[in-house]
């Protein structure tokens, strides 16, 4: 199992990106320490857009040492668990499960693990 909050923490902070004087925003390892407590992983993933959830699934599926350049397509699976097929650029694709504490879950249908 892997954890998410990072890759959630970071991919929450891209619209961020831009102008303004506000203060400097949490780097992302402190966003992820602070919120990690009270933080439902599920409901954050729901809430991204198609972008930021690519960027979600890529990190888990290279933390489970699968090769994956880029993420082009993720579509959520029904069921009991926050389930989604992602679809690499080289056509494989994995199953990525999320639990609500931000452990994931990979399946890989086809893909060579990096050793």
């Amino acid at each position: 199992m892997v954890r998410i909050g990072v890759a959630l923490a970071g991919a929450a902070m891209l619209p961020g990106c831009g102008g303004g004087t506000s203060a400097p925003a949490p780097t992302a390892n402190e966003a992820a320490a602070g919120n990690e407590a009270s933080l439902n992983y599920q409901a954050a993933v729901l809430d991204l857009s198609v972008g930021q959830r690519n960027i979600v699934m890529i990190r888990a599926i290279q933390d489970a040492n699968i090769a994956c350049e880029k993420v082009i397509e993720s579509e959520q699976i029904k069921g009991q668990t926050l389930t989604y097929r992602a679809k690499c650029a080289d056509g494989a694709s994995h199953v990525v499960a999320i639990e609500a504490d931000g452990n994931a879950s990979v399946i890989s249908a086809g893909a060579a693990a990096r050793k």
